[in-house]
């Protein structure tokens, strides 16, 4: 998983785009509900700072929690 790359398309966002995050591995979880770019406060990127590396990938899971 690579934050920066997050961080960098993030910072391309417009104040109406939104974005949520789900990780995954075997299984999924929302780890950010969908919000618009600019309600952003620094809750979001800490979230995303605290990831760590998760086991395999089924990305299936991820998509289905995506919905």
């Amino acid at each position: 998983m690579s934050i920066e790359a997050i961080k960098m398309f993030i910072s391309k966002l417009r104040p109406d785009d939104s974005i949520g995050v789900v990780v995954f591995d075997t299984t999924a979880d929302v780890l950010i509900d969908p919000i618009f770019k600019k309600d952003f406060n620094e809750n979001f990127y800490s979230k995303l700072d605290e990831q760590k590396t998760r086991g395999g990938t089924m990305i299936s899971s991820g998509l289905l929690k995506s919905k």
